[in-house]
C-alpha cells in the first residue's frame, strides 16, 4: 500500500496549512512515494493550489475540496494530520480516530484532551514543521506503532465520543437545567 498522509481542514490560516506544507518537503526527501490528500476548501485554497503547482512533487499532492465522506478517505490514509494553531474540539481528528487512523497534530485547544500524546497519536508544538514531518514520518516508517495509536485513538473514540454517550450526557444536562 501506498503511504499517504491526510489532513481534513478549510483552507484558512487558522488551520496552520502552512506548517504542514512546510514540512512536506522533510517527508517526499524520505518518502518520495508517499501521497497527500487535502480535503477542505476555504479562502487560502487557491492560494495553496497555485503554491503547490510550483513544486517538484506537486503530482504527489491532491486537493479534494469538500467531500460528502471524508472518513472514507481517511480510512485509506495512512496518517491523518491537523496542524492548526487554534482549535476547539476537531471532528476531523475524532473521525480519522474513530478510523483507527493515527494523527499527528498541534497541541493546542482541546486536542490535547482527546489525543494522549504517544498513546493515541502524537502532539507537536504548534508551528513546529520539523517535528509534524518527525511524527509523520516515524508513522509511515513503523506500520506496527502506526496501527497500534491507531487502534488506541479508535478505542478511545468509541469509549468517549459513541452517540449513545452524547444522548445520556445532554439528556443529563437537560434534566440538571430543569431542576
Amino acid at each position: 500500500i501506498e503511504p499517504s498522509v491526510c489532513v481534513v481542514a478549510n483552507f484558512d490560516i487558522i488551520k496552520g496549512h502552512e506548517v504542514f506544507f512546510k514540512a512536506l518537503p522533510f517527508i517526499f526527501s524520505s518518502r518520495p512515494e508517499c501521497k497527500v490528500v487535502l480535503i477542505g476548501s476555504g479562502p487560502e485554497l487557491e492560494r495553496y493550489k497555485k503554491l503547490t503547482a510550483e513544486y517538484i512533487w506537486s503530482d504527489k499532492i491532491i486537493f479534494m475540496g469538500c467531500v460528502n465522506e471524508p472518513r472514507k478517505i481517511m480510512r485509506k490514509s495512512s496518517v491523518i494530520s491537523l496542524t492548526s494553531w487554534s482549535e476547539g474540539l476537531p471532528m476531523a481528528l475524532l473521525e480519522a480516530m474513530a478510523e483507527a487512523r493515527p494523527v499527528v497534530a498541534t497541541a493546542v485547544g482541546g486536542i490535547p484532551e482527546q489525543v494522549k500524546n504517544g498513546v493515541h497519536g502524537y502532539l507537536v508544538p504548534a508551528g513546529d514543521y520539523r517535528a509534524v514531518a518527525r511524527k509523520i514520518l516515524g508513522l509511515l516508517a513503523d506500520v506496527d506503532t502506526a496501527a497500534y495509536i491507531g487502534k488506541q485513538g479508535q478505542e478511545h473514540v468509541t469509549k468517549n465520543h459513541s452517540i449513545d454517550r452524547r444522548v445520556r450526557f445532554l439528556v443529563q444536562e437537560y434534566q440538571h437545567a430543569c431542576l
